[in-house]
């Protein structure tokens, strides 16, 4: 690299430093030199930052063509993949209540779902005619286990009987696209599934409808047509849960019940295995149930969703003594010991709280999610909130509508998706037409800059606004945009009819900004929508108007015929050329060299 002196005039101010001339490329005709911009030196300073605005949600309807879908699993991959099974009554006569479940995945944080399958198609009038409560467990790569329960549609509508019910898996390597055949775990005699998979096998418990326990069992050698012997869990236990933690201990959360189902005594327990699921110590209790907790229309039962993280371990169920809630029990020593919080903004004898579900991160951040019903108005509210350090956010409405279904139960389901860093929710909702849904939390976007100077883009800035509305929250002096090979400059220590001219910016624009001390602007995580931005032959300064922070540069500037793309780094002052599979970010503006006029478009 050659660093040449230049005097450049500036606002009227002389500004002596080195303008970095670029290697030089060719096209096939001319040569051309990687000019970029005069960058002053790094001046650092504290300073507070203005307040983010509300967190918001995307909301996609993944079933589709289903006059029902419930009974929501939804689980991440290690390939970043979100897998979401339900119940799915599309293509039978809802009269004869024949059921089948229903597959999609996403391969983008759940922006977008693959088209729908639909597992376990059976034929009415075998003894196995029917499907339902699905299991998703992610496995290794690309990996998917499906556990379901399979029972025969007229036992159970006659007689109420699940004696020939039977727990199956089918499986998948290259992320549900395609499935093997189903293999028998157990017979008989099941009831709502749970799982995991750790270290190349599945583990899943189950209640045993005819004995009132929980029963267990794990492939053996990786093999899901070979299980272990089932074990029960001991005590009266139904609904279990299953996590597995770093270290391969296993646990099981389950309602215990000293007398039976629908006992008057019923506490939320949890047992242990540290021997890979062969055998579990005694069932620690870790909170009570009230009586009143098993309600009707809509169904909606104590049913516990538990998370790990180490020897941290959250268990969530709904709870009603006097009023319902939603009851917190964590314990930070392995299960030793538990305590207990209640939660729920909104009380009293018209509110009930349903099917909570939670999800930790490993930094132990904790996510919840939970239905709440307004039994007055049959208004239902999914609501989210988040936990850490002993402390709630604030509850967030992620979506609402009318109940006219007396059934969206048994599950709803929040998972933090490590490899993309999306929380998702799964849930059912009546609007539009009772399918399964996803929900993205859609966190602020932040934008931080430093004492001196930042190359940033305001990817929430879709329409023209001026310099000082767009940088208010700041303290900034200077501001600078590069447009059609124009310098444009805007010095707020001068008078202000000097700075008429400069234009108004949105989301397209790569802003240099000269900030007195380091601040952060904040704006709304959403996509607006596709732009297009016009790129000519040369250095092009630009924004990135999109909140997708997940797209390398090859696949950003797919199409575009470009050489270089520059991005500045505020700690050493220098700028940086991308490779193609760096990742491109939200808040950060880019320099980008192209061979020809062409239009750039942005459309994720």
């Amino acid at each position: 690299m050659k660093k040449e002196l230049i005097v450049m005039v500036i606002a009227g101010i002389f500004i002596f430093n080195p303008v970095v001339i670029g290697e030089s490329h060719s096209d096939g005709m001319n040569t051309h030199a990687a000019l970029i911009p005069p960058l002053p030196s790094v001046v650092r300073n504290e300073n507070g930052v203005t307040s983010p605005p509300a967190t918001t949600f995307s909301v996609v309807q993944v079933s589709h063509d289903s006059p029902e879908a419930n009974e929501i699993c939804l689980k991440s991959g290690e390939n970043g993949a979100y897998y979401m099974g339900w119940n799915d009554y599309r293509d039978v006569d809802w009269s004869s209540g024949y059921v089948h479940l229903g597959f999609s995945y996403s391969m983008d944080g759940g922006r977008t779902w693959s088209e729908n399958q639909i597992l376990a198609n059976k034929t009415p009038g075998d003894m196995h005619d029917c499907s339902g409560d699905p299991l998703i467990i992610p496995g290794s790569g690309d990996t998917v286990y499906y556990v379901m329960m399979e029972f025969n549609e007229t036992e159970v509508k006659q007689q109420g009987s699940l004696a020939h019910s039977q727990l199956v898996v089918i499986e998948s390597d290259d992320h549900g696209q395609t499935w093997g055949q189903e293999h028998r775990i157990w017979p008989y005699d099941v009831d709502k599934p749970w799982g995991a998979y750790y270290n190349g096998n599945v583990y899943v418990a189950w209640d045993n409808v005819s004995t009132g326990k929980t029963e267990f069992s794990h492939t053996l050698n990786g093999d899901i047509k070979h299980w272990s012997s089932k074990i029960q869990i001991s005590g009266d236990n139904m609904y279990p849960y299953v996590c597995i933690n770093e270290t391969g201990v296993i646990f099981v959360a389950t309602v215990n019940s000293d007398g039976g189902v629908f006992s008057s005594t019923y506490n939320m327990g949890v047992s242990i295995s540290t021997d890979g699921g062969n055998s579990f110590g005694t069932q620690k209790m870790v909170g009570s149930i009230g009586d009143n907790s098993w309600e009707g229309d809509p169904r909606s039962y104590p049913i516990p969703s538990m998370a790990v993280n180490g020897s941290d371990i959250y268990i969530v169920w709904a709870n009603n003594d006097t009023h319902s809630v939603v009851r917190l029990s964590e314990s930070h020593d392995g299960g030793k010991s538990w305590n207990v919080t209640d939660i729920g903004d909104v009380t009293g004898k018209h509110i009930r709280y349903m099917y909570p579900s939670v999800s930790v991160e490993p930094d132990g951040k904790v996510h919840l999610e939970y239905y709440r019903f307004n039994t007055s108005t049959k208004e239902i509210d999914v609501i989210y909130r988040d936990y850490t350090d002993g402390q709630f956010g604030e509850e967030l409405i992620v979506d609402s509508w009318t109940n006219h279904n007396n059934f969206i139960g048994d599950y709803s389901s929040i998972d933090y998706n490590e490899v993309t860093g999306d929380i998702g929710i799964g849930y059912t909702a009546e609007t539009p037409s009772d399918n399964a849904m996803f929900a993205r939390l859609i966190p602020p976007i932040e934008v931080n800059v430093h004492g001196g100077w930042n190359l940033i883009s305001l990817p929430w800035q879709k329409s023209n606004v001026n310099i000082s509305t767009a940088l208010s929250g700041i303290n900034w002096t200077r501001a600078m945009i590069y447009q059609d090979g124009t310098w444009y400059t805007y010095n707020k220590a001068r008078p202000t009819k000097y700075n008429i001219g400069f234009p108004d910016i949105d989301n397209t624009e790569g802003i240099w900004v000269y900030s007195t001390a380091n601040g952060t602007l904040y704006g709304p995580g959403t996509n607006l929508g596709n732009r297009s931005i016009d790129l000519h032959k040369g250095w092009n300064l630009v924004g990135y108007p999109s909140s997708n922070n997940t797209r390398r540069v090859e696949d950003v500037l797919s199409g575009v015929p470009y050489v270089y793309v520059q991005v500045y780094n505020t700690s050493s002052g220098q700028m940086e050329t991308l490779t193609p599979s760096d990742i491109m970010e939200p808040g950060k503006g880019y320099w980008i060299y192209v061979t020809d006029n062409c239009t750039w478009t942005v459309d994720w």
